[in-house]
């Protein structure tokens, strides 16, 4: 009797300890990979899901970055059980100005719940005109290319390089636009800083004009090349 009592009491503290609960503060920021700073208002989820499988019966925690891209879950629950997988995601959006792509989801180890986390997402600017100055008409033998490049690290694609390059005959006329200039223009790249390399051919004279500009989050700018 004894010892069907004694392993009734196994079996009772194996399934309390295999099912131990403590609470939690999570916290981190999300950046952006064009500026490496904080984003504000950006929602952040922390889910649970049992035995791997995404469902409706996933619990999901959701906030979102104050104005210094900072975000915390305070006393979540934790169950100490390889069923248990524990998380972050930051979701796509968009709108008529932009898209953000967000990460995740990024299982993360129960030890490692505690440890300050650090989001990177990436956002496009709208639009960038590259335009000539008023009344300027480029003609053979004069020539010119722009270089465009921006760099940035995302978690999906590490070390990534946008080089855009463009020459006179990419360039258009449009009076409802622009009624007295030559003009190009890209959109829907990562937002930050991009570098400008000009190079020109004018008289027989060949000239390099190096220069940066800095595209906000949805934001359309213009650019007059100095010719």
């Amino acid at each position: 009797m004894r010892i069907i009592l004694l392993f009734i009491l196994i079996i009772i503290f194996c399934f309390f300890s295999c099912r131990k609960k403590s609470e939690v503060n999570i916290h981190g920021i999300v950046f952006s990979t064009g500026t490496g700073k904080g984003l504000p208002n950006i929602e952040v989820q922390f889910y649970t899901i049992k035995d791997k499988l995404f469902n409706d019966k996933c619990s999901y925690l959701i906030t979102r970055t104050d104005a210094n891209g900072n975000f915390s879950f305070s006393d979540v629950e934790i169950i100490d059980n390889k069923k248990y997988t524990y998380g972050l995601w930051v979701p796509y959006f968009s709108n008529s100005d932009y898209a953000m792509f967000g990460i995740g989801p990024i299982d993360i180890e129960t030890g490692e719940l505690k440890l300050f986390h650090s989001l990177g997402v990436t956002s496009n600017f709208k639009k960038l005109y590259i335009l000539l100055p008023e009344d300027i008409h480029v003609l053979p033998p004069d020539s010119f290319t722009v270089f465009l490049e921006n760099r940035y690290l995302h978690y999906y694609l590490p070390d990534n390089i946008w080089q855009l390059d463009f020459f006179p005959s990419e360039f258009h006329f449009f009076p409802d636009n622009f009624p007295t200039s030559y003009y190009a223009y890209i959109g829907v790249y990562p937002m930050g800083w991009w570098h400008l390399k000009f190079e020109k051919i004018k008289n027989g004279e060949q000239s390099v004009f190096l220069d940066s500009i800095y595209l906000g989050m949805g934001e359309t700018k213009e650019y007059i090349l100095p010719w």
